[in-house]
């Protein structure tokens, strides 16, 4: 029977707390879009990440008492499986699914970190857990892994086949990277799912995979300090790249240097922006519109070069990246720049008959005195729109189909 507690006692407190309401599930299971962070801890500082839209967390000290807690806060959590030691057997490892597959709140079962498929013992675990899960979970929630940060198409095509969910580390200042990195560091995990053979979808138990985006949320003195205009730029180029979800690394480590508190906030104004304006069906279920095409005409037309890990050769994206879907009579459009300098572009490809364009979470302030901001609107014309974009900027338009 699944355990969905009422009351639970909190680690921390022997007070008892009511549990609230599960939020709708995330994807793929569920139609919500998947929003969480790694070592979302002490579980007292839980109830500060619902209201702007989490819906999930992680713990390395993880245990049923952390299910408890984070159902007691209406949050799901990853379900982590410890490796194989002299002290965890196989045997433990059922033991411990069995147990943790009687919560509701289990979102998705977190395999040992950073598994190599070409180390015996380990390949082993990657192959022998999710076979467990699927086995001893009577809702065969999916499997992930966390992969390293440096991995490439090819070591992801060799670990898809035993995982349903794929995120690798894409720490931008860790890896000494531009920012352009962060829509190579998505394109990856699509190229190595396709490399091995499956596509990105929901349908996890027939084979289709969700990638997702890791994004960092870390420092030390060695690296450059990862700002919240280089945060919000992460979290929204990682969507336009192909992310259907967002799992930040991680909430302890806001407390790096007195210097990450600032960006924790801006990761979490993005998700309250995501789910206050209902993105997530869009981003997840909306139809692929791939008219779409774009001209920069002024300001830098490519972003800056690099050279991936297990590469030879550099890589170079234009300035903007976009994607569009159509959703419920809508047409939305997300353009994400990249480049460090502002530019100025023209989006083509929309439909003929539209005039005007909502920017979404954009207003403007009319001249007069005590005029109040209203939604700020872009001119349609002859099937396009010219916009200005900051340096890391982004415009989300969403256009009402004829």
């Amino acid at each position: 029977m699944i355990r969905t507690l009422a009351l639970v006692i909190l680690l921390s407190s022997a007070m008892p707390v009511l549990a609230q309401e599960l939020p709708p599930r995330p994807y793929p299971q569920g139609d919500a879009f998947p929003l969480g962070a790694y070592s979302l801890q002490p579980v007292e500082e839980l109830p500060q990440v619902t209201p702007f839209g989490s819906n999930f967390g992680h713990t390395y000290q993880f245990t049923a008492e952390y299910l408890d807690a984070t159902l007691a806060n209406g949050l799901y959590a990853l379900a982590r499986i410890p490796k194989i030691s002299e002290e965890v057997t196989w045997e433990t490892i059922r033991e411990r699914i069995q147990e943790y597959a009687q919560y509701d709140n289990v979102l998705w079962w977190d395999l040992p970190e950073e598994l190599r498929y070409w180390e015996p013992a380990e390949e082993e675990m990657m192959q022998r857990i999710p076979q467990l899960t699927r086995e001893l979970d009577p809702m065969k929630r999916p499997n992930f892994m966390y992969q390293p940060t440096h991995v490439t198409p090819g070591r992801i095509a060799m670990d898809a086949p035993n995982l349903d969910i794929i995120g690798c580390g894409a720490y931008t200042e860790y890896h000494n990277m531009p920012r352009s990195w962060m829509r190579y560091a998505i394109e990856r995990e699509i190229e190595g799912i396709e490399r091995a053979g499956f596509e990105v979808g929901r349908d996890y138990l027939a084979g289709q995979k969700t990638p997702i985006a890791v994004l960092q949320l870390f420092y030390s003195p060695n690296m450059s300090i990862l700002s919240p205009i280089d945060a919000r730029h992460d979290f929204w180029a990682s969507i336009a790249a192909g992310a259907r979800g967002v799992l930040i690394f991680s909430y302890w480590h806001k407390r790096d240097g007195g210097v990450m508190q600032g960006t924790w906030d801006a990761y979490n104004e993005c998700a309250q922006q995501l789910t206050s304006a209902n993105l997530g069906p869009v981003f997840l279920f909306g139809e692929p519109f791939t008219d779409v095409s774009f001209a920069i005409l002024r300001g830098p037309q490519m972003s800056a070069p690099f050279e991936p890990y297990g590469y030879n050769h550099e890589v170079r994206y234009p300035s903007l990246t976009v994607r569009a879907w159509t959703h419920e009579g809508s047409l939305y459009v997300l353009a994400v720049n990249s480049s460090e300098r502002g530019l100025t572009a023209r989006l083509g490809g929309l439909p003929e008959g539209a005039t005007e364009a909502e920017a979404t979470f954009e207003t403007v302030t009319p001249e007069g005195e005590g005029a109040q901001p209203v939604q700020r609107m872009v001119p349609v014309a002859g099937g396009g729109i010219e916009d200005s974009f900051g340096g890391l900027g982004m415009h989300l338009y969403r256009i009402a189909l004829p």
